[in-house]
């Protein structure tokens, strides 16, 4: 069952939207787009301000109110009222990927090379398997995960100078990466239209497919039970709960569609899932059995092509293919 809300303010960029980020505070989104530009738009809904034409792609939060972007210049800063600003002493080329923790600092892919800005310096990870296409942070901010071909490479910054990076393999492309909250597992998508998992503590892994298209969206929820992904006609959510997904269905989490789910982003306060339909719908579910689904945003004729929750979990901002973007003051959750 399904109730709908009134349909927030949109703002338009004019090109198509790749990536949404909230800062830190809350007060701002940046939004990258395939027209080589890079927006910010404050949670007032205002005209967006266009900072940087750059080739744009990955984005996360740098400080309280900044972001680090991915740019074929490099990883570059930029924030509100500042002028953009190159990340790291060089350009380091083509910046793939981007990821950013509140104590592990931040971190950019250029090619075989994965690049991590501490608080105190600079640290190069040279000679990865190939060209890094995702990176994430572990909860605690103390490792890298960079997936590339034919698996994922952690470094681990308490191993010190020296340390050999520990090596997930699986035969393949993998797209991007996702470190599980309680840090158990990392999880890739791949180019053959997969997931794939391991369990940390000894190594072992699974793998799930299915899918109707390449999985660009994975969102863990806050506690960890939840792996939930785009790529299929819902939401998949696979239970880790006890003995974890292996050997299970995994569960459909909100409405069907013919146009496929194209976005997904667990609720940071609460166990609910934002989810961004090919027909332009945004529907908050639960991720329980119980509870209705909330049409938060509803419009015709283009797809939501990105998903961002603020970190209170109060607004989400979304995007759509035709360069509409929207902040939606989402219903209070259900905390336990």
């Amino acid at each position: 069952m399904s109730n709908s809300r009134t349909n927030p303010p949109v703002v338009a960029i004019g090109g198509h939207p790749n990536a949404i980020a909230w800062n830190r505070n809350g007060t701002c989104i940046a939004v990258t787009d395939a027209d080589a530009c890079v927006w910010l738009i404050d949670g007032a809904r205002s005209q967006p301000v266009r900072l940087q034409a750059l080739h744009t792609g990955a984005i996360a939060p740098r400080g309280e109110d900044g972001f680090l972007v991915a740019t074929d210049q490099g990883a570059w800063y930029l924030g509100p009222g500042a002028d953009p600003g190159l990340a790291g002493p060089d350009p380091a080329g083509w910046v793939e990927a981007v990821a950013s923790h509140r104590v592990g600092g931040e971190a950019f892919a250029a090619g075989r090379s994965l690049h991590w800005m501490t608080s105190s310096e600079l640290l190069v990870l040279p000679g990865l398997p190939s060209t890094v296409s995702g990176i994430a942070f572990s909860p605690q901010g103390t490792a890298v995960a960079a997936c590339h071909y034919n698996g994922v490479t952690i470094w681990d910054a308490r191993a010190g100078a020296g340390q050999t990076p520990v090596s997930l393999t699986y035969a393949g492309s993998h797209l991007d990466v996702s470190w599980s909250p309680d840090g158990a597992h990392v999880a890739t998508s791949t180019q053959e239209k997969e997931l794939h998992v391991w369990r940390l503590r000894d190594g072992s892994d699974m793998r799930m497919s299915g899918y109707h298209l390449k999985v660009r969206h994975l969102s863990w929820s806050r506690d960890a039970r939840w792996l939930v992904t785009s790529g299929a006609d819902a939401a998949i959510a696979w239970d880790f709960a006890g003995a974890g997904p292996k050997g299970k269905p995994p569960r459909m989490v909100g409405p069907f569609t013919e146009t496929l789910v194209t976005a997904v982003a667990c609720d940071p306060c609460g166990d609910r899932v934002a989810i961004g339909c090919g027909d332009g719908r945004v529907v908050l579910a639960a991720l329980a059995d119980s509870g209705h689904d909330i049409t938060l945003w509803e419009s015709a004729g283009a797809s939501i092509t990105a998903l961002a929750w603020s970190g209170d979990g109060s607004n989400l901002a979304a995007s759509r293919s035709d360069g509409a973007v929207a902040i939606v003051a989402a219903p209070p959750a259900q905390r336990r």
